[in-house]
């Protein structure tokens, strides 16, 4: 019963911005939609708030990202995915 922010740090390779997706299954506790970040060459913070349900996971969760969503063969540099209890 408890919200998260999560915030995934990442910067596209210099003069190739890209589009990333973001999906989320969290074992039972939900998961986090569809979401969409356009990322240029300087590092940034994507945040995204989740509001997880009472009860305990029913195993490991993941996170998964599509860093080339318009198949340009674009990179991305994740440089840290962070999450914490919001209020």
């Amino acid at each position: 019963g408890k919200k998260a922010v999560f915030d995934i740090v990442a910067a596209a390779d210099k003069g190739k911005p890209t589009q990333i997706s973001v999906l989320c299954d969290f074992a039972g506790l939900g998961d986090c939609g569809r979401k969409r970040y356009q990322i240029d060459d300087a590092t940034s913070d994507n945040l995204f708030q989740i509001e997880f349900p009472a009860g305990r996971p029913q195993g490991a969760g993941q996170i998964i990202l599509n860093p080339d969503v318009d198949g340009k063969g674009r990179a991305l540099d994740i440089y840290a995915i962070k999450v914490r209890v919001a209020n």
